[in-house]
């Protein structure tokens, strides 16, 4: 329950409280008063005493199980409706009712939603008992457009990850009937290598070419044609970060607690609760949904906050670390890395800025159909 108290020297009232094991979370001051949550076990067993200490406590907002059954005491048909609805809730939270797609480009989610449907993942069945990577491991059987799939559970819902594989585009396939045009540069780089299938190299080796230069052109006799082959390029890809090495941290500490809470709309019961810390927490929630009905279980986990001051050593070290990791998302799947540079620019006693680099060979070309004109 949270409890506003007015009155002379409340601090040191609650601390002398605790010092006899009771119990307040979230104490904090606002204006000439003090607000601070606390069990409805100590609030009974305290109220009178606050009163003759010459204090006010006014109860602002009523939560958990004990004020729950007083509630539902004096409505018996909302007690029935509860246990109703909670009884519902627990059931359709271990059934799946919806399945999502994601990563699909070109496979019609339907189609990837009847495969799954076949493996046992479909709206209506029952969640325990599915194995995920199970369904994930078939799928790229059944479907083999697909190259990488997951299966993850949330709640009610069912998501399905895929990654498709990736086919060439029928305007490079090397066939008589396809379009004619070139080979150009995908991004700025210096040509390593080549090989021409077909059409006229427009490149040497060791030349730097700018994005959309002709490398292959689609040229055979005077005749247009597909350019075909490949271009390896060297490649460069830099970032630039600024580190602080004043961090906010924070420590678990002891045990998390758990709590349970049913919500309808804008109203939270708190159903039970346990070991919840005193003072800062981070929340983990889980919400299973069923209507206008919300079940959520949540661990609670205590922290303490500090600032963390990072030697020079271990600072220069991580911002390295950081900024070599930032450069290297920017890579593309595939491409070798042939050097890294990681250089510390400015450095000064709350930050430091880094540059890196890293130099990649990869294939540079791209096709590039020819206008047809008018």
């Amino acid at each position: 329950m949270d409890v506003r108290a007015a009155g002379p020297d409340v601090l040191a009232w609650l601390e002398a409280r605790a010092r006899e094991g009771y119990r307040f979370r979230q104490i904090r001051r606002q204006g000439d008063t003090w607000r601070f949550t606390m069990g409805a076990k100590d609030w009974l067993q305290l109220r009178e005493r606050a009163a003759s200490d010459g204090l006010l406590l006014r109860v602002e907002r009523y939560q958990g199980s004990y004020f729950l059954f007083l509630k539902l005491k004096r409505h018996p048909g909302w007690l029935g409706g509860a246990i109703l609805g909670l009884l519902l809730l627990l059931m359709a939270s271990s059934f799946i009712w919806a399945v999502d797609v994601k990563g699909a480009e070109t496979i019609p989610p339907d189609r990837i939603r009847k495969e799954a449907a076949r493996l046992g993942v479909r709206p209506g069945a029952l969640r325990y008992g599915l194995s995920g990577d199970r369904v994930a491991s078939l799928l790229p059987a059944l479907i083999p457009e697909i190259h990488w799939a997951e299966v993850i559970f949330r709640g009610v819902r069912a998501e399905i990850r895929v990654v498709e594989e990736k086919k060439i585009p029928q305007d490079l396939m090397p066939e008589g009937r396809s379009r004619p045009g070139d080979l150009v540069a995908a991004r700025d780089g210096l040509v390593h290598s080549f090989l021409v299938l077909q059409g006229e190299a427009q490149v040497q080796v060791g030349q730097p070419v700018a994005e959309g230069m002709v490398l292959i052109r689609g040229r055979a006799g005077g005749e247009p044609v597909q350019a075909r082959g490949w271009v390896k390029g060297l490649v460069w890809y830099d970032t630039y970060i600024e580190v602080q090495t004043r961090r906010p941290l924070e420590t678990p500490v002891g045990a998390p607690g758990r709590r349970w809470i049913l919500q309808a709309g804008r109203h939270r019961w708190v159903l039970y609760q346990r070991n919840l810390p005193p003072g800062p927490w981070k929340v983990q929630a889980e919400e299973v949904g069923l209507g206008p009905l919300r079940w959520i279980r949540e661990e609670v986990q205590g922290v303490r906050r500090q600032v963390q001051i990072l030697p020079p050593e271990k600072a220069r070290a991580w911002a390295k670390e950081e900024a070599l990791a930032r450069v290297l998302e920017k890579v593309p799947l595939g491409a070798a890395i042939v050097d890294k540079t990681v250089r510390i620019l400015w450095e000064t006693r709350d930050a430091l800025g880094v540059w890196a680099q890293v130099t990649v060979l990869e294939d540079i070309a791209r096709f590039s159909p020819e206008d047809d004109g008018p």
